[in-house]
């Protein structure tokens, strides 16, 4: 076999090492992370610091592990948050069943925010079509040119355009001329839609 490889790829033989590797593959167990993170929300309640931490590393060591990246990227922002105690539950104890919900509610929150904020740096947020910039940003298919199917995108440039000066809270942008805050804004709405399509 060496031989041949080596004939191949027209190299010496003896410098080809045809050992292999065992790799053992693992599964994480969805149900099993939704039992530690609920584990990890009742340490934090009853305020058991040193078996919250632990309880934290192996979530994080578990979903390190998964296939499904932006669920992983979800559960370690959703775990610092429960760490930091920005997430708390409405009743206590928590169960593995409470654990989709509280994660999907963190995650249209966290998703909210994160449109707000884009919001007030572009001065989006008092414009008419204000509630349209969330409407075109949840319905975006990620890589699509879909931001403007029905005129609406044209519509919230054409409304901010008359604002960003007094309402954007960057002061960069606040500078732009008016053709290159246009200009700027379609193609940072485009990046931004994109970008919170991978992260939710």
């Amino acid at each position: 076999m060496k031989k041949k490889i080596a004939k191949r790829k027209n190299i010496d033989f003896t410098a080809i090492d045809l050992s292999m590797e065992h790799v053992k593959e693992i599964k994480v167990s969805y149900t099993y992370l939704k039992q530690l993170i609920a584990e990890l929300m009742n340490q934090k309640h009853e305020e058991q610091e040193e078996k919250a931490k632990k309880t934290v590393k192996k979530i994080k060591e578990l979903s390190d592990r998964m296939d499904d990246r932006k669920k992983a990227e979800q559960i370690s922002k959703f775990v610092d948050s429960i760490f930091n105690n920005d997430v708390k539950a409405k009743s206590y104890p928590v169960r593995q069943d409470d654990i989709d919900e509280l994660l999907e509610r963190y995650a249209n929150t966290s998703m909210r925010e994160d449109i707000l904020t884009y919001k007030r740096k572009w001065g989006l947020v008092d414009i008419p079509d204000s509630q349209k910039v969330n409407a075109i940003i949840y319905n975006h298919v990620q890589g699509a040119d879909d931001l403007n199917i029905d005129g609406d995108l044209d519509a919230i440039i054409r409304e901010a355009s008359l604002v960003y000066k007094t309402d954007a809270e960057d002061k960069e942008i606040k500078s732009l001329a008016k053709i290159k805050y246009r200009r700027k804004l379609r193609e940072t709405m485009n990046k931004f839609a994109d970008d919170i399509t991978k992260k939710y």
